[in-house]
């Protein structure tokens, strides 16, 4: 009885193990104080021109830049519009520590809205705003909510 229980146990430890996600991360570049990291894996379309995707922050110390607990890694959401070239963040989570199974210490979510008849919350692409890529070329990125490897991002999910 004891060997059909534990062989029970291995079997769904190798069935879960199967079905966890692994990003298939690739450097996007890197500078004094971290990485920064784009995942292949989560590269989604959700239309004609617009697509998805993860961008990892690691940082080689805890940063705050416009946060009040310091953290070490952040969990991005991007949207590209292939044909405009443009960006829109679209939520993020940040951590404590170097990976995600840290503490999370804040989030955003820039697809949320409010229904202004009714007061229900819901969520949209439609309410994220697009920021054009020659802009943020010429002005730089005034908000941490967009990688600052941006560029980088858009040549390899919209190839």
């Amino acid at each position: 009885m004891k060997k059909l229980v534990m062989l029970c146990g291995l079997s769904l430890i190798g069935i879960h193990a199967t079905f966890a996600y692994t990003p298939q991360l690739v450097l996007l570049g890197q500078s004094n104080i971290g990485k920064y990291y784009l995942d292949n894996n989560s590269i989604k379309t959700i239309s004609s021109t617009k697509k998805q995707v993860v961008i990892y922050e690691k940082f080689s110390r805890p940063v705050t830049f416009d946060r009040d607990e310091p953290y070490q890694s952040d969990i991005k959401y991007h949207v590209f519009d292939c044909r405009t070239a443009e960006v829109a963040s679209y939520r993020g989570e940040y951590y404590k520590g170097l990976t995600s199974n840290t503490e999370s210490i804040g989030q955003f979510n820039h697809a949320r809205y409010i229904n202004g008849d009714t007061g229900d919350v819901g969520f949209s692409y439609k309410a994220l705003e697009f920021l054009s890529i020659d802009d943020l070329k010429r002005q730089g990125v005034d908000t941490i909510d967009i990688t600052p490897y941006y560029l980088e991002a858009f040549k390899f999910v919209c190839k």
